[in-house]
């Protein structure tokens, strides 16, 4: 690999993470691994993270600054991949951490291994700034990534992009879904799927930060619960347009129970939610093979009950 494909484009979306966000680009600049890019990308924010970033762009002239209005971190990560120039593609949250060997670490395995992208893993860190939790892969294992999205039993972290050192050519034409949340359930598949080898670290690169404040420490609304949907709708056709039939099932099966769920407890869906949620069930039901038919009639079942108390008018 040339000198110029080494060089590891640092990905960091930044929205109002004043107090945070130097603990975050100090982490980065002081990594071992010096044949690095550091893009940061102001998504609009309203208190002093623009002028930090600025102010970090002359200190270094390893990190390049993107201001854009606030159209979330799928736009902005979006932003980053299609200014960067190296070849390789890391992504950090502008409040969170990366210790000071994980770049160089992830380079030389994906290096040793020719593989396409390095899967490490990572910890979670409290407000006062202790280690609450770790999520670490057993050891260096080689993978596709297909046979990654199929494994039941998973040590391995495939949830987010983060924790994660990517080959650039692997994005060619994946973007993070701009308007959406659940962007990295929504990316990762699609990555996976064109991943030919995928290669662990046995250690935690990342560092989470957690806060109370977060989305996901947050009540979903109406608009969150059919953004899931929608991600599930997203990884149905993902998974039938690849052939893997065992996954378009669950997502299906997922997409069914919790349309359900949330309805029961008082949701109100938009109308194409509905007609899509009509469509999976006959799908599933009449047009899908390998489910075992007391599934189907399970299904059957339930389907059949909802429509007779709404025939009655009773609220389930």
């Amino acid at each position: 690999m040339c000198k110029e494909n080494k060089i590891v484009s640092i990905i960091v979306p930044v929205y109002n993470v004043e107090d945070k966000l130097k603990r975050c680009v100090e982490s980065i600049r002081k990594q071992t691994y010096k044949d690095i890019e550091i893009i940061l990308i102001n998504d609009g924010s309203i208190d002093g993270s623009g002028s930090i970033c600025d102010m970090y762009s002359k200190m270094d002239r390893r990190i390049h600054v993107y201001h854009q209005e606030n159209k979330g971190v799928s736009a902005a990560r979006n932003t980053g991949i299609e200014n960067s120039g190296g070849g390789y593609l890391f992504f950090v949250d502008s409040d969170d951490t990366i210790n000071f060997d994980t770049i160089s670490e992830c380079v030389r395995l994906i290096e040793e291994e020719n593989a396409d992208l390095v899967m490490g893993g990572y910890s979670g860190i409290g407000e006062k700034g202790y280690l609450r939790w770790s999520i670490i892969p057993q050891g260096v294992k080689c993978y596709t990534g297909i046979e990654l999205l199929e494994k039941k039993e998973n040590d391995v972290p495939v949830g987010y992009v983060w924790s994660s050192l990517y080959k650039k050519s692997l994005w060619k034409d994946v973007r993070f879904p701009v308007g959406y949340k659940y962007e990295d359930s929504w990316t990762t598949p699609e990555i996976l799927i064109k991943a030919k080898e995928v290669v662990t670290y046995p250690g935690s690169i990342y560092n989470y930060y957690e806060n109370e404040g977060s989305f996901m420490h947050s009540e979903m609304t109406v608009k969150e619960y059919q953004m899931r949907l929608a991600l599930y709708d997203h990884l149905i056709l993902l998974y039938e347009e690849n052939k893997l039939p065992k996954k378009m099932i669950e997502c299906m099966e997922i997409y069914m129970n919790h349309f359900d769920i949330w309805r029961k407890r008082g949701v109100i869906f938009e109308q194409k939610y509905i007609e899509r949620n009509n469509e999976i069930v006959k799908k599933y039901i009449c047009k899908t093979k390998g489910i075992p038919l007391q599934r189907k009639i399970k299904v059957i079942i339930k389907q059949s009950l909802k429509r007779l108390n709404q025939k009655n008018g009773i609220r389930e």
